[in-house]
């Protein structure tokens, strides 16, 4: 029951989640999706299954094990997909396959909104629009490289009152190409701690960039990271890098003076594009 009992915590630790479509400035795509989630659903009049799988760049699902309510031991699959519109609202669907207990095969369809970190997504499943609708919960656990995500905690001490987190974020588009940044950071008294970075850049035909090239990510002038342009799967090409307090550490020359006003770049060569860092309200 390990599969189903891990789902269970997982799901009844959520709480309503800060959803990316909230905020006008946050894009999303099916490659935030990529990665392991989690999640447990309702089907039929008395079927639960607790399933992790795991999403490609496309939304497809590519490797899955489930496990009922009632059965001792993991051994039921489902296929299907689960997409990412701009405005990070999801779709898809999972599609169960009949099993020896005479349950017959099902197609449920999912929609619902991605959260703001995108490392949740909320919504709802049913078999069609005349049917009842089941409340959903998935929760990633781990990144489109395999990474597990870390336990919860917070790099700060908890019984200061005065600490509270902000965010950064900044967009651009420009020739073809399109960056993103998010930060985040803890500020007390009078000092702030940033404990997470991402930047991701992505890039059409259009831009004379291909798969293969390397991109720098600069901010404020200095190189930070670098990352090699994989195709989507759509004709573009993308790249990403992201820092953590928690496990990928920020490199040594990170600017201490990140923040407002900050500016983060994608470049290769002469071609580049930039965006400059606000406060993320």
């Amino acid at each position: 029951m390990k599969a189903l009992a891990l789902a269970t915590v997982a799901l009844a630790l959520v709480s309503t989640p800060a959803l990316a479509s909230d905020k006008g400035s946050e894009r999303c795509s099916n490659r935030h999706l990529a990665g392991s989630w989690l999640t447990t659903f309702a089907y039929g009049s008395d079927t639960r299954l607790a399933c992790s799988f795991t999403l490609d760049r496309r939304g497809q699902i590519v490797a899955s094990e489930c496990m009922k309510d009632h059965v001792s031991k993991a051994g039921y699959t489902i296929s299907g997909k689960v997409v990412a519109d701009r405005l990070c609202q999801f779709s898809g669907e999972f599609e169960v396959p009949a099993d020896v207990e005479g349950d017959p095969a099902t197609v449920l369809m999912l929609r619902g909104e991605i959260a703001k970190d995108r490392d949740m997504m909320v919504g709802l499943i049913y078999p069609d629009v005349e049917s009842f609708f089941e409340p959903l919960a998935i929760v990633r656990t781990a990144d489109p490289r395999g990474r597990k995500l870390p336990k919860p905690q917070l790099p700060v001490d908890p019984d200061d009152e005065d600490e509270e987190e902000i965010e950064f974020a900044c967009a651009a588009e420009q020739d073809g190409m399109s960056i993103e940044a998010e930060a985040e950071a803890f500020v007390g008294d009078a000092t702030s701690t940033l404990h997470k970075f991402s930047a991701e850049f992505e890039a059409e035909p259009s831009a004379g960039l291909v798969a293969g090239d390397l991109i720098d990510f600069v901010v404020d002038n200095i190189v930070v990271g670098q990352a090699v342009l994989e195709d989507d799967g759509d004709g573009e090409v993308e790249a990403e890098i992201g820092f953590n307090s928690r496990g990928a550490s920020f490199p040594a020359n990170f600017p201490t003076g990140f923040g407002e006003g900050s500016v983060v770049k994608a470049m290769k060569g002469g071609t580049e594009i930039a965006c400059t860092v606000a406060l993320d309200d």
